[in-house]
């Protein structure tokens, strides 16, 4: 059947994504492990050689999420002052939580928002986090 209005056509890959992230974000879940968490505490950028199969695909997936309502780096001071700001909407300033920590280096805050995202993600516990 043609259309003849496309613009009442509703889009079917919010739903296939939808399926998509539940039956990856499980599979990627069992990689989560404290194990994994440390490996990327102590390598966060790969300074130190590659990282290990596991945490790519963790890193992978968090990345694919969409870009509003993710963390980043902020450096408020060069190589002294870390904080961390949020992307709401395209065009829209970041926000700076009012409470939010001050970190010293830029391993700190990555390590931080990664933590965040996972827990965010669906792929580590909160209560495991803390």
């Amino acid at each position: 059947m043609a259309l003849s209005d496309p613009g009442k056509y509703r889009d079917k890959s919010a739903d296939f994504m939808a399926m998509w992230h539940s039956k990856r974000g499980a599979e990627v879940r069992e990689l989560v492990t404290e194990e994994l968490i440390e490996e990327h505490a102590t390598n966060p950028e790969c300074e130190l050689g590659h990282q290990s199969g596991e945490l790519v695909q963790v890193l992978n997936y968090l990345r694919m999420a969409p870009t509003p309502g993710k963390d980043f780096g902020y450096m408020t001071s060069p190589f002294q002052e870390y904080r961390i700001g949020l992307i709401s909407v395209r065009g829209a300033e970041v926000t700076f939580p009012a409470d939010e920590r001050i970190f010293t280096s830029e391993h700190e805050v990555v390590q931080e928002i990664f933590l965040r995202r996972l827990v965010r993600m669906g792929l580590r516990d909160e209560e495991s986090a803390s």
